[in-house]
């Protein structure tokens, strides 16, 4: 309260009351009065708007959507933010290509990308087999009777065709009977259709069905007595190659307008078992590879009452299994695979940042993913660099940690990735990276569970006498150490030591006899012939892994 000079002021209000000369002397109270007011009034403005920003980067962050690490859950959203990369590019311009690449590196999540990239262009057709559950031991046992090479050499090619010549029947058909009700069918697609729905038994049931069917017919081979000739005529008769002729016809006259025809082929190592008969397990597969490119070449072809179709095949198989059969291939230089590696941790990089900028983050470029929505640093190392250090170099993988640190981040009211958040998510896909390891290994070695079990706060370093004492512990053979070393390899659990303090991990399955070679060139000359191992990163976490290295990661790691 002001008054102005002289003024007696009442009891009541004594202490509120302020006296004053001039106006100057009222401003300067008043001044005085008011200014703790306003800056508390203006402190509680900006502790809510800074509420509200931090509200608002927590609905962003809770927004934020990276997918699910395994492309079968996601196939509608993949191709929205699928990196291409070169392998990509070159299989989408090839006649003929095998896409190789380990578990969890984007073999189905390419399939997805390239089938979406095709069928934007409504001239273009796309024949996609992805069989499920399916086996080929009935086959492989029909092979190992006694049949001539020749022979063996014919069925299988006999049987790849009849297989996917009835799924490009298959695959046209189903995309006539789904056009609307009054597209109005040419000559051709009536005849095609009438000719399908003849041999819908043989044509119509899912590829699993129709391959178990297949074989089963093939049993009647163990009745015929004759050999050469009469095998053959027997072959053709049980695998329909006189309706196979009629039905090159028709697809030829239904797909010859066609820009492009495209059959894909995927989940070929559902049938693998690295126990069974590798060598017959290779030719079978070898006749898959050697019929797609005749059967390419075939439809290519104008002959005589036959249309051209610009007819490609792509086909996508496990590293492991390719190299597995390149150990049976006589011409392996003439098989046109094309690798998918994420060594190159740029590329990898662009994996996250491009499904942070499809879901709708708030950043002017890519790269600024890093620096809105993650921490600076973990245990003092830029984030991302943390990151890929730590996992296995596969977008499964990546996809995991992030997705699992995000959870992290949103749960605990964050308005970004934190660096506790990153190391709780590294320890849920540390978790995650040993059970995959598990169910990929149990085929091969039983007891790998207990085995992984033994190395619970091992040191990083291992030599081969540690492993083959926790393979003991395990209840495992001595015997069996090399075999067990070996797939530790494979796997990527453990990596060779290939010069003193320098360890490689297998990420190419074709480099294991070199990578072998050079862990027993440098065990030769460093450890008496004694060989360390580095286990892998990523599994550190959740095993708690102790560090017993002499140098830096960056120094003595080094990814192929």
């Amino acid at each position: 309260m002001l008054a102005h000079e002289p003024y007696p002021s009442p009891l009541d209000y004594h202490d509120l009351l302020r006296k004053h000369g001039t106006a100057a002397i009222a401003e300067s109270i008043f001044s005085d009065w008011s200014l703790p007011l306003v800056q508390q009034y203006e402190k509680r403005i900006a502790r809510a708007a800074e509420y509200r920003a931090e509200e608002q980067a927590r609905r962003e962050l809770r927004d934020i959507t990276i997918g699910e690490p395994v492309a079968e859950f996601e196939s509608d959203s993949v191709p929205e933010y699928y990196v291409a990369t070169a392998t990509f590019s070159e299989t989408l311009h090839a006649k003929y290509s095998i896409v190789v690449g380990r578990k969890g590196t984007g073999k189905t999540a390419a399939l997805y990308a390239l089938t979406d990239h095709l069928l934007s262009d409504p001239r273009n057709h796309v024949c996609t087999i992805k069989p499920v559950g399916y086996e080929l031991e009935g086959l492989l046992a029909i092979l190992r009777k006694e049949l001539s090479r020749a022979e063996k050499g014919y069925l299988v090619e006999s049987f790849w065709k009849f297989l996917l010549y009835t799924e490009l029947a298959k695959s046209a058909y189903d995309h006539l009977l789904g056009k609307a009700d009054y597209y109005v069918r040419t000559p051709a697609e009536l005849a095609l259709c009438e000719f399908v729905e003849q041999y819908r038994t043989l044509i119509t049931p899912e590829f699993s069905t129709r391959l178990e069917t297949t074989v089963g017919q093939l049993h009647g081979l163990s009745d015929v007595s004759v050999g050469g000739s009469g095998q053959r005529v027997k072959i053709s008769e049980l695998l329909h190659n006189e309706m196979l002729a009629k039905l090159r016809v028709l697809l030829g006259e239904v797909l010859q307008d066609k820009t492009k025809v495209a059959v894909m082929v995927d989940n070929l190592d559902k049938a693998w078992n690295p126990n069974g008969d590798l060598s017959l397990l290779s030719d079978l597969l070898f006749g898959l590879l050697s019929v797609s490119r005749r059967v390419a070449e075939e439809f290519g072809r104008n002959a005589s009452g036959l249309s051209r179709v610009n007819l490609f095949f792509v086909l996508f198989l496990r590293s492991d299994i390719y190299a597995a059969m390149l150990e049976f291939a006589k011409e392996r230089d003439k098989l046109p695979a094309r690798l998918i590696l994420w060594n190159d941790a740029e590329l990898l990089k662009r994996v996250i940042e491009e499904r942070f900028v499809k879901s709708g983050a708030d950043v002017a470029s890519p790269a600024e993913v890093w620096e809105r929505y993650f921490a600076a640093t973990v245990l003092g190392i830029p984030s991302w660099e943390y990151i890929a250090q730590c996992i296995l170099p596969r977008p499964r993988d990546l996809i995991f940690l992030v997705k699992s640190s995000l959870q992290f981040a949103v749960n605990r009211g964050h308005t970004k990735v934190e660096e506790k958040d990153i190391r709780d998510g590294e320890v849920e896909y540390s978790r995650f990276a040993l059970n995959s390891l598990i169910v990929e290994a149990i085929v091969k070695i039983p007891r790998v569970q207990d085995l992984l079990m033994h190395f619970v706060q091992s040191a990083e370093l291992v030599t081969e006498q540690d492993i083959a004492s926790r393979a003991k512990s395990a209840g495992m053979l001595e015997a069996d150490k090399e075999m067990v070393i070996e797939w530790l390899v494979r796997l990527t659990f453990i990596g060779f030591e290939t010069a003193p303090s320098r360890f490689e991990f297998l990420y190419d399955e074709q480099d294991l006899r070199k990578l072998e070679a050079m862990a027993r060139k440098t065990s030769d000359e460093t450890t008496n012939g004694l060989r360390r191992f580095c286990i892998h990163p990523a599994f550190h976490a959740f095993l708690e892994i102790g560090s017993n290295r002499a140098t830096a990661p960056g120094q003595m790691v080094i990814s192929l």
